[in-house]
């Protein structure tokens, strides 16, 4: 189905939300949706402020006033269309305009939010459309504009709205615990996070899919899956639809009988904070200890694939994934070699330095060790880092945090910045200094302004990238994961 940012496109260069046109026709449910409504919903005697704000919109669309017409836009969007006309030329940006006819309904939300229902024509199509006004100091804009929806499609946008909101809490975990999932949405503590969808007078939580739980971002596009194709959430209390939020992070509807069917047996397997990163190299004390004999336990069980034995080294909150492990999970740990050194930090930690190697890449890392109970075990593995951590290492972090931002930003704009500087996150990394030098992180001018939903390969498409290296560049994704890739 086309977007009725197509039917806006040269004209708000797709900055306003999405809008389907197609389908609407006379006999699609309207007056069904009409009779849901409210008795403030017409107010056409009264002119609700709403519905002159909005009358004066379409007047300067009909009159291809440019200027009248941002009026009535939010900020970005004026940005975005001021842009578009510099670019165009007066034909092709007003070529494509839509024409606004009659005010069906009006429901007053909330206090400075209205919903206009009014007829809509592109070309061949024609129907009704969903406009939202919302009041911003004091004044009536364009919020929305979208088909004119069902009574069920409209609680299937408020669920997709939330699901947007779980997969992003998934990336935020995701970052925080080196790209591994959680096990079940119950491992995510963040209070906002929504869990269930009530519709109906039915509530019903949402399932994160077996195929991901529990699993690296590495992991499952190894094993083929196409982020975009891929279910990371569904929520199944719609009549005869269900909503999934994907791995790339984009939401959709998708009617049961049409989903593609999975393995939904796949096993899960799970991993503690802090698993080894990219191995650098570096120097330490030498030394014997009893977490040493504990850390030579670990690896040689790791070697042996025994995960019972592996478990009595992990700390006690990940004892509960033990049932859930199978031989899977030691292909995202490394093989351990010789230790290279061991420094106390404390009467109950101690940090070794030792040999690692996985696939190709081989280095060291820096395994920290903790005593629970008496007991020594794996508290903690990551990239040897000296005097703090290595630049590159530190701008791998940074990254991720930059396409974080980015991904939350296109899921509430539809489509990604033009730059980094549209982003108004105060703490967002905007640059890396390396060697005294300072160069700005890169978003790729193929992707700034575009919707990322029209990648069709969104693990191997760069989008953001930092330069300031001298023997590698560290470049970000569309599916938000991060690589250093030496020159």
């Amino acid at each position: 189905m086309k977007r009725i940012h197509h039917i806006l496109s040269m004209l708000l260069l797709s900055t306003l939300c999405a809008i389907t046109l197609i389908g609407y026709g006379k006999g699609s449910g309207d007056e069904e949706d009409r009779a849901t409504s409210s008795s403030k919903k017409r107010k056409g005697e009264k002119k609700h402020p709403a519905v002159v704000a909005f009358g004066q919109f379409v007047e300067a669309i009909a009159q291809k006033d440019f200027d009248r017409m941002c009026e009535f836009m939010p900020e970005n969007v004026q940005k975005r269309a001021k842009k578009a006309k510099k670019e165009l030329s007066p034909k092709e940006y007003w070529k494509n305009s839509p024409k606004f006819g009659t005010v069906q309904s009006v429901l007053e939300i909330e206090e400075d939010e209205v919903l206009i229902v009014c007829e809509a024509e592109m070309g061949p199509e024609s129907g009704l459309a969903d406009v939202t006004m919302k009041q911003e100091n004091g004044k009536w804009i364009i919020e929305d504009i979208d088909r004119h929806k069902t009574p069920e499609e409209r609680r299937q946008q408020i669920c997709a709205n939330s699901l947007k909101q779980v997969a992003l809490s998934l990336y935020i975990y995701a970052n925080d615990y080196d790209d591994f999932l959680p096990n079940s949405l119950d491992e995510i503590d963040y209070a906002e996070m929504p869990r269930s969808c009530t519709c109906d007078g039915k509530t019903v939580p949402y399932v994160l899919q077996p195929e991901v739980a529990g699993k690296t971002m590495t992991v499952i596009l190894a094993a083929g899956n196409a982020p975009a194709k891929t279910p990371m959430v569904v929520c199944r209390n719609h009549q005869g639809a269900e909503v999934v939020a994907y791995l790339d992070g984009h939401v959709g509807v998708v009617h049961k009988e049409s989903r593609a069917t999975g393995d939904d047996t796949a096993p899960t397997e799970g991993k503690s904070k802090g698993r080894r990163k990219h191995p650098a190299s570096g120097k330490g004390k030498k030394g014997e200890h009893p977490a040493v004999v504990a850390f030579k336990g670990f690896a040689k069980a790791v070697a042996e694939k025994d995960i019972d034995k592996m478990f009595d080294y992990l700390p006690a909150k990940m004892q509960g994934r033990k049932e859930e492990a199978n031989e899977k999970v030691f292909d995202s740990l490394p093989s351990f070699g010789e230790i290279k050194s061991v420094e106390e930090k404390g009467e109950d930690e101690v940090l070794i330095v030792c040999e690692v190697k996985e696939g190709p890449e081989s280095g060291l890392a820096d395994v920290t060790m903790k005593k629970e109970n008496g007991k020594w075990g794996i508290a903690d593995m990551g990239e040897h880092e000296e005097n703090g951590g290595s630049p590159k290492k530190m701008c791998f972090d940074n990254l991720k945090q930059v396409a974080l931002n980015l991904i939350m930003y296109s899921c509430v704009h539809d489509v990604l910045p033009n730059s980094l500087d549209e982003i108004d996150d105060a703490e967002m990394p905007r640059s890396c200094t390396c060697d005294g030098k300072t160069a700005p992180y890169v978003l790729l001018p193929e992707w700034a302004g575009k919707d990322p939903i029209e990648c069709v390969h969104p693990s191997t498409t760069p989008f953001v990238v930092c330069r300031n290296h001298e023997n590698c560049e560290v470049v970000a994704y569309l599916d938000g994961h991060v690589e250093i890739h030496e020159k």
